[in-house]
C-alpha cells in the first residue's frame, strides 16, 4: 500500500543514506521534520523536502530510490509537496523543463537565499568576495516560483 508520511527517525538515516549514495546536494542541516516519504509496505520508494526560510518556502530536494526511478514516483512526491506546501513555493533547479508540467515559472526576482545557491560568491585569497565562475549548459541553476492558483 502507498503512502505519504513524515519519517522516522529511522527512516530519516535511510533517507540521509540514499542522498549521500545519489550525491543529491542538500544542505545538511535540514530537519526530519521538513521531510515526505513516499512508501510502498515497508519499503521507501522516494522522498522530499520543503524548507521554509526567511519568508518563503523552498523545495529543496527530491529524491527516488535507483530502483524504483522512472516509474512516476518522483512526480507523486512533487504534486504532493505542493498540496501540502503554502500557496508560494520556490526552487533552484538545473532541469527547468521537467519542473514546468508543474507549474512552475523562471523568475529573475527571487529570496536574498536562493540567490545565494543561483549565483554563489566565492572569496578571493584576500576575503574579498567575487562572483563565481557561472555554470553552464544543463548544469546552469535557474531560480522558478509555484504558485497555487484559487
Amino acid at each position: 500500500m502507498l503512502i505519504f508520511k513524515k519519517p522516522s527517525e529511522m527512516e530519516f538515516r535511510q533517507v540521509m543514506r540514499m542522498v549521500e549514495k545519489y550525491d543529491i546536494s542538500t544542505p545538511n542541516d535540514l530537519p526530519l521534520d521538513s521531510f515526505t516519504i513516499l512508501k510502498n509496505d515497508d519499503r521507501i520508494l522516494g522522498f522530499g523536502a520543503l524548507r521554509s526560510q526567511e519568508g518563503y518556502t523552498e523545495l529543496e530536494v527530491v529524491g527516488v530510490a535507483e530502483e524504483f526511478r522512472g516509474k512516476g514516483w518522483g512526480k507523486m512526491i512533487i504534486k504532493k509537496l505542493l498540496e501540502v506546501g503554502p500557496d508560494t513555493i520556490w526552487l533552484a533547479t538545473d532541469m527547468p523543463k521537467y519542473f514546468e508540467k508543474f507549474n512552475f515559472v523562471p523568475s529573475k526576482q527571487v529570496p536574498r537565499e536562493l540567490a545565494r545557491k543561483i549565483n554563489p560568491v566565492e572569496t578571493n585569497g584576500f576575503g574579498i568576495a567575487q562572483p563565481s565562475k557561472p555554470v553552464t549548459g544543463r548544469n546552469r541553476v535557474k531560480a522558478m516560483v509555484y504558485m497555487r492558483k484559487k
